[in-house]
């Protein structure tokens, strides 16, 4: 139901305009020490180092066979400046509803 549709206008199935990013949160961040922004910005960087080390891993083994894959994370990793990660991760909260007193606060510490 709404969690496939969701998926899949994420996985850009459905046409939306490339100038519109989009981030599939499959889950509730877990209850830490962390503020809502470092949690955020914490499941960026961690994508970003994945696509960095699997696009050396595709590098390694074939990267003419790779290329379409690699052409893939390329373009990905272009659009994820860690430069902008937290700017980025404020403004994605805001736009569902966070004041910054909530953006501050740990994760633990907030209910749903």
């Amino acid at each position: 139901g709404k969690s496939t549709m969701l998926a899949a206008i994420a996985a850009r199935e459905i046409p939306i305009p490339d100038h519109i990013d989009i981030w599939f949160l499959d889950s509730e961040a877990k209850p830490e020490d962390v503020s809502a922004v470092e949690a955020v910005v914490n499941v960026v960087a961690d994508e970003h180092k994945r696509l960095e080390e699997l696009s050396m891993k595709l590098l390694e083994e074939d990267p003419e066979k790779n290329a379409d894959m690699l052409q893939v994370i390329g373009d990905k990793l272009d659009r994820m400046d860690p430069e902008t990660f937290e700017p980025r991760a404020c403004e994605l909260l805001h736009g569902l509803g966070f004041t910054k007193a909530m953006m501050a606060k740990a994760t633990k510490d907030m209910s749903g």
